[in-house]
């Protein structure tokens, strides 16, 4: 991993027009990805996790709309690009693995069409190469290549999620957000997937965004640990860091709850409440109407992103004092 950093996102806030109102979902995010490095973005659901990645393509829903903030790709403001510029970043450059394959890809369509349809989208060669492309990749992924006539339903779910890598990758992009790839599938074609998207990283220097509500998978395949609540960033550290000394109260409820074969159940430990309703958010620390540890203070000013330690970022006026135990 290098120094260098490919994605630069500044300030970004990201809201939905509702019929209750406006909805925050991403309130002034920032957040930088070096060369070859795999951030891992976790938070319960509604924290604004995979908002993050529709923002950073610009696929945003038609009600959702970037009010502020700059992402910089290669120094280019991706914000500021026109629809045509943003098809040729899409998939060429930067590239989105969704949560369920089964809706990324055409039941109609045989997967080796679906790959050449990719390829020719961006790339001006005959179909027959690009088909060769195609299952030269599937094989350098463990898959066979005549898996290229198959239709979607004919796969397992494990070996749909690899086509829709495959798809991700084909066109050699600087960066993959994977958006919770692993949710519905079993312990060991989780980790599997896992261990193909650490040897993409390893072989093709691709960055990667890894968004998911599990810690024990952020903790396997990242390099740090972004954690996100009600869409602000609370706490962002080295995987190690985060892990052996959590400083916001919010990240220590996640890895207290994590369940542990070697204790008691009933020693499980969880946060109290619910998340915050992002159309009226509380005042000051969105997170004091669950935290242990709130004092006044918090119930009134929101508290800004400070690095309390080297490389260890965190919002909260309390950092470092125990509030699940």
């Amino acid at each position: 991993m290098t120094n260098q950093e490919l994605l630069s996102i500044k300030n970004l806030s990201v809201v939905y027009n509702t019929t209750r109102g406006r909805l925050i979902a991403i309130d002034n995010f920032s957040l930088g990805l070096s060369e070859g490095e795999i951030i891992s973005v976790v938070g319960e659901s509604g924290s604004g996790k995979s908002t993050l990645g529709y923002a950073i393509l610009r696929i945003l829903p038609p009600n959702g709309k970037i009010v502020n903030g700059e992402i910089h790709f290669n120094g280019i403001n991706i914000i500021q690009l026109s629809e045509k510029e943003l098809r040729e970043l899409r998939g060429k450059k930067i590239s989105m693995i969704f949560q369920d394959p089964m809706t990324s890809l055409d039941p109609l369509m045989r997967i080796g069409d679906q790959i050449v349809e990719t390829i020719l989208e961006h790339e001006k060669m005959d179909k027959e190469e690009a088909w060769n492309i195609g299952a030269n990749l599937l094989e350098s992924l463990r898959i066979d290549s005549e898996r290229m006539y198959d239709f979607p339903h004919q796969l397992s779910g494990g070996m749909r999620q690899r086509i829709v890598i495959a798809l991700a990758i084909v066109l050699n992009p600087k960066v993959v957000i994977a958006d919770e790839p692993t949710t519905g599938l079993d312990v060991i074609v989780q980790y599997q997937i896992l261990d193909l998207l650490k040897r993409l990283r390893d072989e093709r220097k691709i960055s990667i965004i890894f968004i998911t509500h599990d810690l024990g998978l952020a903790y396997d395949i990242s390099d740090r640990i972004a954690v996100m609540y009600a869409g602000k960033l609370v706490e962002l550290a080295e995987k190690n860091k985060l892990f052996d000394r959590p400083l916001h109260p919010y990240t220590q409820g996640l890895l207290k709850s994590i369940p542990e074969l070697s204790i008691d159940s009933k020693n499980l430990v969880s946060i109290p409440g619910y998340p915050p309703d992002m159309v009226t958010p509380p005042r000051g620390c969105r997170f004091h109407p669950r935290c242990p540890i709130a004092m006044s203070l918090c119930r009134q000013k929101e508290p800004k992103l400070i690095e309390v330690e080297k490389n260890h970022y965190v919002r909260c006026f309390r950092s470092g004092e125990v509030a699940f135990k």
